[in-house]
């Protein structure tokens, strides 16, 4: 064998084993009741500031359907991550509140989570990502 097929074959085997560790996770959203607008999803990997002043990790946006929606984040390493969501009727980009600051729109979290008198804790809408790929699925409403 010459250098440059022994070469080649190092540099397939090394990019084969980029994503030997990186599973997908895929989102069902369900509890959609109007067609307007878009659903809005983040993907969260802590819990400092979740999930309001935290950087998402990834974050995806589809039309919203009454049959629900499905979204697909690819290649995530193995850890702990949490899901928020919200239907963006309004077109804004944001979840709109109401004088008081209770949300407007439907909004909802992995494994349905709900806090007391605001988001529910990270611990709560937690999940675990390891090897393998993943199916969630969580309702969003009001």
């Amino acid at each position: 064998m010459n250098i440059s097929k022994i070469l080649f074959v190092s540099i397939v085997l090394c990019l084969l084993g980029l994503n030997i560790n990186a599973a997908d996770l895929t989102i069902r959203v369900t509890g959609i009741a109007t067609e307007k607008g878009t659903v809005r999803v983040a993907l969260h990997d802590g819990s400092e500031g979740f999930p309001r002043d935290r950087q998402m990790v990834a974050g995806k946006s589809i039309k919203a359907s009454t049959d629900g929606v499905t979204i697909l984040f690819n290649d995530l390493v193995p850890g702990v991550y949490a899901i928020s969501a919200f239907q963006d009727i309004d077109g804004d980009k944001k979840l709109s509140t109401n004088l008081v600051g209770l949300p407007t729109e439907p909004f909802g979290f992995s494994n349905d989570a709900r806090g007391s008198f605001g988001p529910p804790d990270f611990e709560d809408a937690a999940f675990n990502i390891q090897d393998d790929d993943l199916f969630l699925t969580f309702k969003i409403g009001k």
